[in-house]
């Protein structure tokens, strides 16, 4: 079987490492794969990458960023919102394209535009696209928030603060419908929650829809002694910590920042005894307003093995995501024994289990999520439980081998 699969990055963010992950474990199956991104960043040769011209720098890869940061400065969307128009179009020429008995998609906004997407998918042979955000079947937007004009064609894009239902959101999708033939199409979704935004969508509803969740690599992530794991992170030994993770910190919207903000004013007045100490993953903008009440550890991303240690260091991890398919980090620090707290939101709810493993807090009750983070660090022997349960929760169905065996299947089927 050959195989090839696109993403925009090699490394980076979540989805990025999810295609790579996914990359690799197709190699160790013995598939001939070959990963295309935009910006290659290793020595792997089975991975592809495109350095563009002069001219292609500024069309494939400098304005599709240049839009979308403009965009953000203007209207401030829950996310990224992305135009799809400017991309690399010659990848679908390419020799492996060609060869491909099947070709894969993941996170490809900024790398491929609507047209390329549109010349993949009449190549006559099946497109697996995984979806780890509402793009494929919106008008730009990578997440929806309240929104559910995709259920029809979008228009009067409240993330464009316009309300003419002809705008560039209505004009995007419909160029979507115009240029993509979604007959040799396979969507796949690693949570339910996504899975029914895309059985709903006016775009893609037609399309067959496939739950496969993400999978972690557990000889990386798994448990180790908090003492070592504290000491090699440099954070405190006598301390509950609370970790959060998210570009931006508590600036990050869409993660959730500022409902953690309002909940951790909550938890200090609940809090029996000396409040926990807040560890923050990712760049933060400026001081939060709990800069005062709490003892901040501000750290930053080294590599897979140190992130392991933050998570096996921490006592919880919190994900207050507004919306989110199903978080990379939620299903590693799992994997590392971290139980978490979010809200019943998105795809949480497919690896949280409410009382079992962590705790699910009522969407978006910042008084219910101060309770979860309480009742998790409140009991010592609850808490083992918790992290027990969790380790034991990734190891049945959310292992980097359980996602492996199932894309593998599905190939097999759709070349069958």
């Amino acid at each position: 079987m050959k195989l090839v699969h696109f993403n925009t990055f090699e490394g980076g963010g979540g989805a990025a490492k999810a295609s790579l992950a996914l990359h690799r474990a197709m190699l160790d199956l013995g598939v001939e794969a070959t990963l295309f991104v935009h910006r290659k960043t290793s020595l792997d040769t089975t991975v592809v990458g495109l350095p563009p011209s002069k001219f292609g720098l500024l069309n494939k890869r400098l304005i599709p960023r240049f839009l979308s940061v403009i965009h953000y400065m203007l209207y401030r969307p829950l996310e990224t919102w992305s135009f799809g128009l400017f991309g690399n179009r010659s990848v679908t020429r390419h020799g492996k394209v060609k060869e491909a008995d099947i070709i894969s998609l993941s996170w490809v906004s900024w790398f491929l535009d609507i047209d390329a997407i549109g010349q993949l998918l009449k190549q006559n042979k099946p497109v697996v696209w995984t979806c780890y955000d509402m793009w494929a079947f919106t008008g730009g937007c990578h997440y929806a928030g309240d929104c559910d004009l995709f259920t029809a064609s979008c228009g009067s894009c409240p993330q464009l603060g316009h309300a003419d239902g002809r705008d560039i959101s209505q004009w995007l999708w419909e160029k979507k419908k115009k240029s993509w033939d979604i007959s040799w199409l396979t969507i796949v979704c690693p949570s339910r929650w996504l899975a029914e935004c895309v059985r709903k969508s006016g775009l893609l509803s037609e399309v067959r829809v496939e739950v496969i969740p993400t999978g972690i690599d557990i000889s990386t992530f798994k448990p180790m002694s908090k003492i070592d794991a504290r000491n090699l992170s440099g954070l405190p030994l006598d301390k509950k910590l609370v970790l959060f993770i998210a570009s931006r910190g508590f600036a990050n919207e869409r993660k959730g920042g500022k409902l953690l903000e309002e909940s951790l004013h909550v938890l200090h007045d609940l809090y029996q005894g000396d409040v926990p100490d807040i560890v923050i993953l990712g760049h933060r903008q400026g001081a939060s307003s709990v800069d005062e009440k709490y003892t901040i550890h501000s750290k930053a991303f080294n590599d897979d093995l140190s992130l392991a240690r933050l998570y096996a260091a921490c006592d919880v991890l919190v994900a207050p995501s507004k919306a989110d398919t199903l978080p990379l980090t939620v299903l590693q620090s799992m994997a590392c024994g971290t139980p978490c707290v979010a809200y019943d939101a998105g795809g949480m709810g497919d690896v949280i289990e409410h009382l079992n493993n962590g705790y699910l807090a009522q969407p978006f009750d910042i008084g219910d999520f101060a309770r979860g983070i309480d009742f998790v660090l409140a009991d010592e022997s609850r808490h083992t439980s918790f992290s027990t349960a969790s380790i034991n929760k990734i190891h049945t169905g959310f292992t980097a081998k359980h996602e492996a065996g199932h894309y593998l299947q599905l190939y097999e089927e759709l070349l069958s």
